[in-house]
């Protein structure tokens, strides 16, 4: 490993997914069979054409990674702007941002991220994103593949929110900026 940033266990707690930044892959430890593999980059610094297959494929910073039921495995891209999704077939997406630093939401491939530094999956699948450079934190549908903002604007004010994490239905927020750690009902 080069500078790893993020880890997260799968439901079953069997998997650890590791965002191996400086290698520019996404490793996943296997605790049953005691056996290390990577799904995706290839080592080179790039943004991966969709439909690549994932471990043939540039990264281009990955930040943090975070499975879904499903058996997809999303990607964060903090100096990408983008979140990306290795699919059970080994191939990998863009599902949203543009690669420029914004804050627009909408439809996945053209709404925009800030330098964006974690993300956790909900129950339901949803991937909500620590929009750092935005002090916003954002959701992905994959359902409806679009970007929205969940906190940050309005009453709440966020300040460098470096972490999420979903847990019993409640969505966490690491707020760095106010010391502080919310909980979302």
């Amino acid at each position: 490993f080069s500078y790893v940033m993020c880890i997260t266990m799968n439901a079953k707690h069997d998997k650890i997914y590791i965002a191996d930044i400086q290698n520019r892959r996404i490793r996943v430890a296997d605790l049953k069979a005691n056996k290390m593999t990577t799904i995706a980059g290839n080592g080179k610094k790039g943004v991966p054409k969709d439909g690549a297959k994932a471990t043939e494929a540039p990264l281009f910073d990955p930040r943090a990674v975070a499975p879904d039921s499903k058996g997809n495995v999303y990607v964060l891209e903090r100096n990408g702007h983008a979140l990306r999704v290795v699919r059970p077939n080994g191939q990998i997406h863009t599902v949203a941002g543009t690669g420029k630093k914004g804050k627009k939401d909408g439809p996945g491939k053209k709404a925009t991220l800030g330098a964006p530094k974690h993300i956790c999956v909900d129950a339901a699948d949803n991937v909500y994103i620590a929009d750092e450079a935005n002090d916003l934190i954002r959701k992905y549908d994959p359902k409806s593949g679009r970007v929205s903002t969940i906190l940050g604007h309005g009453k709440v004010k966020l300040d460098y929110p470096h972490g999420v994490t979903w847990e019993k239905g409640k969505l966490y927020v690491v707020d760095t900026g106010h010391n502080r750690i919310l909980r979302i009902d």
